[in-house]
């Protein structure tokens, strides 16, 4: 039998196996790789391309919510540190093999807005058993993956890096209770955290990092802030693109919760490096429309300082892309309100793409940006307010020497407001 192939036709081979693993479960790329070393290489290339990794843990079935139970598939974390530890020439050429890695965190349950206070008065609850149990465990998971990767020092090549969450046990009580959706405001969905004394290890070859959601299990996810801390461990100035996925589920009447949520994240933005490029994330889901229309004064036209618009503003500096969904704005994204400079002294001169979508119809603060006339008895739109928020964006716009795309779009969601869309095309020259 000959064994002995040239790397254009080995190459091949690699690509047809591969392609026919994706559809048969039989087919193991791994047989493959005892053919001869020559083969073992062409192999393991495609194999350590791309890994799925699962954290550590004690489980091997897992449960979902509707009881099915299935097998855990990827790659255990020990096997990882097994196959890609230590100085060996085919120890690194696997990790350097790698371009992306999808890890799986392994947490104990599945939980969502149901799980918290049975009580019909009780306030929103975030801290309870439950969630502890399940932070600990994300937590874990986060600093063994980061203590291992930094001490790959002679990795030569950046990889991508996602990072999902795995409920190892599904909540079937809160399947099978009808709550009441009058009351079901007892907690928000649940959004893994970093403790404040955790620091993870530094990871010098990260360059995109991203924290994806899947629509069925929208309850369950990582915070932005524990996103950014992760994301601020990617260090060695590699880290060119984030993706995340906030979407907490806010309820208007939830002011206060959602201010002191975006204080978090605003101080966690300023720990980004300099090195990113590419910033999306989803704040928040649509509002109730029953939210809306409550006010019968118009909003302030000069709002609070808002940190959370602060620190994006200051992270413009160096972006070239800024996609974000769902999140209020304020005109501090685009002028420091306590600055006594005009705005023509901001400059953002990397920025070709902003993108502000499905902004809801309030400000940071929670006023409305319509309000219900008692004397009309209609509803009156905030003109002032966009005013003076279509005024600091077009001077902004004209200091974005590469823009190509400013886009904001406040979410038509119930009767009377439609959608307001702003689309800028700045020509220089």
């Amino acid at each position: 039998m000959v064994t002995y192939l040239p790397q254009e036709i080995l190459a091949l081979v690699v690509e047809h196996v591969y392609a026919l693993s994706e559809k048969e479960s039989q087919v193991k790329l791994t047989d493959y790789t005892l053919v001869n070393k020559d083969w073992q290489a062409a192999f393991e290339r495609q194999i350590w391309s791309s890994v799925t990794l699962l954290s550590p843990s004690g489980i091997e079935v897992v449960t979902s919510r509707s009881g099915k139970q299935y097998k855990k598939r990827g790659l255990h974390f020990a096997d990882l540190e097994r196959l890609t530890s230590g100085p060996e020439s085919w120890r690194l050429a696997r990790r350097d093999f790698l371009r992306d890695i999808c890890y799986r965190v392994a947490v104990p349950r599945f939980l969502d807005d149901g799980d918290g206070d049975e009580d019909e008065e009780a306030e929103y609850i975030d801290d309870y058993v439950f969630t502890r149990e399940n932070d600990l465990a994300f937590t874990k998971g986060m600093s063994q993956l980061f203590n291992h990767l930094s001490i790959w020092t002679k990795q030569k090549r950046k990889l991508s890096l996602s990072i999902v969450l795995q409920a190892e046990k599904g909540n079937l009580d809160n399947e099978e209770c009808e709550i009441d959706e009058a009351i079901d405001c007892r907690s928000l969905p649940y959004r893994a955290e970093l403790p404040e004394d955790c620091h993870l290890s530094t990871v010098q070859f990260v360059a995109s990092l991203s924290f994806p959601t899947r629509f069925e299990d929208n309850n369950n996810g990582i915070s932005l802030s524990a996103a950014l801390r992760i994301a601020a461990s990617c260090g060695g100035q590699a880290l060119e693109r984030l993706e995340m996925g906030g979407n907490y589920g806010f309820r208007p009447e939830q002011c206060d919760m959602q201010c002191q949520m975006r204080d978090s994240v605003s101080q966690n933005l300023a720990r980004l490096p300099a090195s990113l490029r590419v910033l999306e994330f989803d704040w928040d889901w649509p509002p109730d429309p029953s939210g809306y229309c409550q006010d019968e004064t118009p909003p302030p036209i000069k709002t609070q300082v808002d940190a959370l618009s602060a620190s994006l503003r200051g992270t413009l500096s160096h972006l070239q892309r800024l996609c974000v969904e769902g999140m209020e704005v304020s005109t501090e994204l685009f002028f420091h309100l306590q600055s006594t400079a005009q705005p023509s002294s901001l400059s953002w001169q990397h920025l070709e793409v902003l993108e502000l979508r499905a902004i809801p119809w309030f400000t940071p603060s929670g006023h409305g940006l319509n309000y219900y006339n008692t004397e009309s008895f209609e509803q009156v739109f905030a003109t002032s307010y966009f005013d003076e928020l279509f005024t600091c964006i077009g001077h902004a716009a004209l200091k974005m020497p590469r823009i190509k795309q400013l886009l904001l779009i406040y979410e038509s969601n119930c009767e009377g407001l439609g959608e307001i869309k702003l689309h800028l095309g700045v020509q220089h020259g």
